[in-house]
């Protein structure tokens, strides 16, 4: 089953926060049970990935002055 990280509806963004905080720390998680090369590089892909929305979201709280 596919479901997102974070609701379909806009959350706020320190809910966005948590719920991508959680992602990166499961990819990292998942990084260092890695045993082959793709393991580990899908693991990087998860990481980037979380990483990237992080930015994404923590800009829009500072946008709207929840810093």
């Amino acid at each position: 089953m596919n479901t997102p990280i974070v609701p379909s509806l806009p959350p706020s963004p320190a809910e966005a926060i948590r719920a991508y905080q959680g992602c990166r720390e499961r990819a990292e998680q998942q990084l260092r049970d890695a045993t082959d090369a793709e393991a580990r590089l899908l693991a990087q892909f998860w990481i980037d990935l979380a990483d990237r929305n992080l930015t994404k979201w923590y800009a829009q709280a500072y946008r709207d002055g929840q810093r």
